[in-house]
């Protein structure tokens, strides 16, 4: 078959369809490795339980993934070698404050297309952890959770949001609310009073 339509081909699969293809002959090996994987809706990380993490790509699932040096060089080595680049709608972030998990997911999501990076953010620690993710896609919109209440001046420096949702019983100014109400697209106060 021409090339062209195996690239086109190579769009539709699943990731595990695409792990099957490669197994079959040195050929399709070398395509699936250097063919993009097409657009995915929506992919998932999060760190709910210590030193392991779970990632949702589309359909696929991969849960209690180590955090450990080993396991993350060979997870980034596997998904190289089932695309050279991917497209996503929406990669939504939920990770703790390890600065290992943040190098590691800038290591996965370098040089992919994300349309929307979401974070849930529950400390100040995990607040610089998603800014610097952000900086690595200036071109990207996001959207955050933030279960916590920064101080002023780092709740105006937060760059412009798709939606900006805070999660804290606490009260905010309301010139603070008007200069947010300002910057992001959408704001959801939750049960944050403005006084």
């Amino acid at each position: 078959l021409p090339d062209v339509f195996l690239r086109k081909l190579m769009r539709n699969m699943e990731v595990k369809d695409r792990l099957s293809l490669r197994l079959t002959c040195r050929a399709f090996e070398n395509l699936v490795a250097n063919s993009h994987a097409g657009h995915f809706e929506g992919a998932f990380i999060s760190s709910f339980t210590p030193d392991k993490f779970n990632l949702v790509l589309g359909n696929e699932s991969f849960y209690g993934i180590e955090w450990s040096n080993e396991d993350l060089e060979l997870r980034l080595h596997l998904m190289n070698r089932l695309f050279s680049g991917i497209s996503i709608g929406e990669f939504d972030f939920n990770i703790d404050d390890d600065f290992t998990a943040v190098c590691f997911v800038r290591d996965l999501i370098s040089s992919r297309l994300i349309g929307i990076l979401g974070f849930r953010v529950d400390s100040e620690c995990q607040l610089n952890n998603s800014l610097l993710i952000m900086s690595d896609f200036p071109n990207s919109s996001y959207t955050m959770d933030l279960c916590f209440l920064p101080e002023t001046e780092r709740c105006l420096s937060l760059p412009p949001m798709e939606e900006l949702c805070i999660f804290t019983r606490s009260k905010i100014s309301s010139e603070l609310f008007i200069k947010l109400l300002d910057i992001h697209k959408n704001l959801d106060l939750g049960d944050l009073i403005v006084h």
